[in-house]
């Protein structure tokens, strides 16, 4: 089984990674640069010491790091909720070290009740601000979001039910936030060449006249072929998204078989997927794994395969658009990347901006009677995701862009303002 990993937060490690952030984000991912919306600094004056949800869109799998960026820039401390099988091995280097810089684990997929009583437990003590992603995975996606998840909804109306029983006037707070990455340059022309290398690798002849998300979408088509050829699919009429549904249902049904699990039809891909991942994880880093006889390379290739599954399912049909912005281009391409040519880097944005949307009041939200949870529930998550889809709305027409030029076979940069 896997184990849960409780945060063991250092004060000196976490202030000093915070000190040493610009550095390690450089040599990570090359220069980025934060920047803040001017109410970011004033939403936080007002939560200062208040009992916190932070609650921010999922765009890419630098989310968490960008937040701890946040955190050396506010001079606050956070707590992360992060996936269990990001910290491996308990007893590893890394996961140590996770800990300390406040990360604790969640088994996604799952009603966790370990991670959900550690939240609980964490906002209630009030010491530091507690970081949740409420799509549960990377959407691959700057200006939309995945369904959410009812956890953070759920951990702040049971803390704040526990502050109100025991006579406490202290509120409970959910703070929206959107992030949304954008590159400070025009990079047409290494899109364009990075395009050109997919073409060369599928024996596509390139033709700079065709516009460029016909291209593309040309690639991505022959890739898809490839694919559903090695699992007898033909599905080559339908749409882009009904073709990765049926990859990623064979993918899913593949390693639902081969580890032994139930499956699981009635739940959405990324939740099956997420449990087929705790089920490979269990293998891999579970307590009792010794006397198993596990293939590590097989497991460890298909933990990436289905990793990859999530980021091909951000790949839809209406993304192939002579409107197309240069950070969307990027993400197809990035997808590509992990089909083709794995070990590729993709250049990647380096300005992000963050937005903050007004922060919620979770007492105002409180069911009078039990019949009422469910409800209640449900509206606050209504009233988060319509938070921090409008801050990313407004966040989307408050920077620099780049668009495809309508009937041009080139990408043209400039300004949404």
């Amino acid at each position: 089984m896997l184990d849960f990993i409780k945060p063991a937060a250092s004060p000196f490690l976490i202030t000093l990674f915070q000190r040493l952030f610009t550095l390690i984000a450089l040599q990570q991912r090359g220069p980025t640069r934060l920047v803040l919306s001017p109410e970011v600094k004033v939403v936080f004056n007002q939560l200062k010491k208040q009992r916190t949800i932070i609650c921010a869109n999922h765009p890419g799998e630098e989310d968490g790091p960008v937040l701890f960026g946040l955190s050396a820039m506010m001079h606050e401390k956070f707590f992360f909720l992060a996936a269990r099988e990001i910290f491996g091995n308990s007893s590893s280097r890394s996961a140590r070290m996770l800990q300390r810089l406040g990360c604790y684990s969640v088994q996604r997929g799952l009603a966790d009740i370990h991670a959900f009583k550690e939240s609980c437990s964490l906002l209630e003590a009030g010491r530091h601000k507690l970081v949740i992603f409420p799509e549960g995975e990377v959407s691959f996606k700057n200006d939309s979001l995945r369904e959410f998840e009812s956890g953070p909804e759920l951990i702040a109306l049971s803390t704040q039910n526990v502050l109100s029983k025991a006579g406490s006037r202290e509120r409970v707070f959910i703070l929206p936030l959107a992030i949304k990455y954008v590159f400070s340059r025009d990079i047409e022309r290494y899109l364009l060449k990075t395009l050109k290398l997919f073409e060369a690798q599928l024996g596509i002849i390139s033709d700079n006249k065709t516009e460029f998300h016909k291209r593309l979408r040309r690639v991505f088509d022959d890739t898809l072929k490839q694919i559903e050829s090695s699992y007898g699919l033909s599905n080559s009429q339908d749409s882009i998204d009904k073709r990765i549904s049926a990859i990623c249902d064979a993918r899913i049904s593949q390693w639902e078989v081969r580890l032994g699990l139930v499956p699981s039809k009635n739940l959405s891909q990324v939740r099956q997927i997420h449990l087929v991942i705790n089920g490979i994880a269990k293998l891999l880093y579970g307590q009792d794994n010794s006397a198993l006889p596990v293939d590590h390379l097989a497991l460890e290739a298909a933990y990436r395969q289905l990793k990859q599954s999530i980021s091909l399912m951000a790949v839809t049909e209406h993304r192939f658009t002579e409107r197309m912005s240069q950070e969307d281009a990027i993400e197809l391409l990035r997808a590509l990347a992990q089909l083709l040519r794995p070990e590729m880097k993709i250049k990647r944005a380096d300005l992000v901006y963050i937005g903050a949307a007004d922060p919620i009041d979770v007492s105002k939200f409180m069911p009078t009677v039990s019949a009422e949870r469910k409800s209640k529930v449900k509206e606050l998550k209504h009233e988060l995701e319509e938070r921090i889809s409008r801050r990313l709305s407004r966040l989307n027409h408050g920077g620099s862009s780049s668009r495809i030029a309508p009937g041009s076979a080139t990408l043209c940069k400039h300004s949404l303002l």
